[in-house]
């Protein structure tokens, strides 16, 4: 089904003279017609409507094959559109020297099969809706906002802007008397967060009527406020899921309320709160019990006081690149204005940088402290504790360099057997929690 897909991008891309003749700022506009040379609903998607509806079994076998048609139907009419446009190749030739002309030659297929897509959409719905029974249809209007948020959200673009929430209760198999005690909070996020994606969807399709239209006014000042507009938008996205993953935490057990955050937060923020590389390492040495009690103690504390000033340097991480996205995203909005111009465009520094650099520096103090504390045989059974091996002295700088590269690949692996240690877990004592109420979800651009 979706090498007609692949194939009609290489069709596009096989115009050199649309390509040559097109402006930037159209080019940009074609390429955000990616989205729609992908079907609405996945197979994927099933478990949505199984779950939201409460589907019986006779109900699923009628939804499954509902979606057999309805991708069989994708994949015809994505095929009738590669056949219309490979139709104008000789239309192309003839208006070479018109661009505006090419343009709305090869537009007038894409957008045909963009409303003939929509239809095939709302038929899936509306089948599905006629097999439901009236118990089933008090389910609609919930089932009917998650499947949005589940087709929506992933159009974000700035960290924590598309992090799913959902997705993290799903992996946590909550029993249902917390799922039960959580829905409130969860209800209340899911309809605030829903808001809020269709503000955002609707400031990215713009107020034009079709394709073209939307090209030609690319990058005039109404098109630029309109840029800015998303940029707000984004953000109020994403203060609505950090707010949301601070909610939900509190009303967890704490335990589990821990888990999900820091779960959230690392899908979110991945590169603020992965598990780092001194954390891997100290980690480990606490999780062995087969050490001498004053130094399985002596970890202990270096593991606590680690973790303390880790919080430390996340939070401000957090707050950096919160106010930070914005900025960049904004600046290359403005750097396209300043191109054309003919000034020079702007490139702001990313203040994260440099505390991630001053938190792997913290990282190896505790790393060294922890090897003062051990062998040099039980520093190296550690894991992840080759990261910090020294070099062997007969290597050159050059050796010693490729060394360490191929000794920091994979460092997010986790060794079998490993995966299930309670002092690697997330609720581990000394483990991170989640902020107090308020002290999250506030921050602007």
């Amino acid at each position: 089904m979706y090498k007609s897909t692949r194939t009609l991008k290489q069709t596009i891309v096989a115009i050199p003279l649309l390509i040559c003749a097109l402006a930037i700022p159209a080019l940009g506009q074609i390429s955000g017609i990616g989205k729609a040379m992908k079907p609405e609903f996945f197979t994927r998607d099933l478990i949505i409507f199984i779950e939201g509806l409460d589907l019986d079994e006779t109900q699923q076998i009628i939804v499954e094959a509902l979606f057999d048609d309805y991708e069989l139907s994708f994949g015809e009419g994505i095929d009738r559109m590669e056949v219309r446009i490979e139709d104008i190749q000789d239309d192309i030739e003839e208006l070479k020297d018109n661009p505006q002309e090419v343009l709305r030659l090869v537009i007038g297929p894409i957008e045909e099969w963009m409303k003939e897509r929509d239809v095939l959409g709302d038929q899936l719905i509306e089948n599905v809706r006629v097999i439901l029974v009236p118990a089933q249809e008090t389910l609609w209007i919930d089932f009917t906002r998650k499947l949005y948020i589940e087709q929506y959200l992933s159009d974000g673009v700035m960290s924590g802007e598309n992090v799913n929430i959902f997705h993290v209760l799903r992996d946590m198999s909550l029993d249902q008397s917390i799922l039960d005690r959580i829905k409130p909070t969860v209800d209340g996020y899911a309809i605030e967060l829903h808001d809020s994606l269709r503000n955002r969807t609707r400031l990215m399709q713009g107020p034009h009527a079709t394709l073209l239209e939307t090209i030609n006014a690319a990058d005039t000042p109404a098109d630029q406020a309109r840029k800015l507009d998303i940029i707000n938008a984004r953000i109020a996205i994403r203060n609505i899921n950090d707010q949301g993953i601070d909610a939900i935490a509190r009303t967890l057990p704490e335990n589990r309320g821990i888990e999900f955050w820091n779960q959230a937060m690392q899908r979110g923020y991945p590169r603020i709160f992965r598990r780092t590389a001194a954390q891997r390492v100290l980690e480990s040495a606490a999780a062995i019990a087969s050490y001498p009690e004053d130094i399985q103690l002596a970890i202990d504390q270096l593991l606590a006081e680690y973790y303390v000033e880790l919080d430390d340097y996340n939070t401000r991480l957090l707050d950096e690149q919160r106010r930070f996205d914005p900025v960049r995203l904004k600046e290359s909005i403005r750097n396209r204005q300043r191109k054309r111009d003919g000034e020079p465009t702007v490139r702001p520094e990313d203040p994260t940088r440099e505390l991630l650099a001053q938190r792997k520096a913290m990282g190896t103090r505790y790393i060294d402290r922890l090897r003062a504390l051990l062998s040099p045989e039980e520093f190296d059974e550690l894991e992840g504790a080759r990261r910090y091996a020294p070099p062997p002295a007969s290597l050159t700088p050059k050796g010693a360099e490729q060394l360490q590269l191929n000794l920091n690949r994979d460092i997010n692996s986790t060794p079998a057997g490993k995966g299930n240690d309670p002092r690697t877990s997330p609720t581990a004592p000394g483990g991170k929690k989640p902020p107090a109420k308020g002290g999250r979800g506030r921050g602007g651009d």
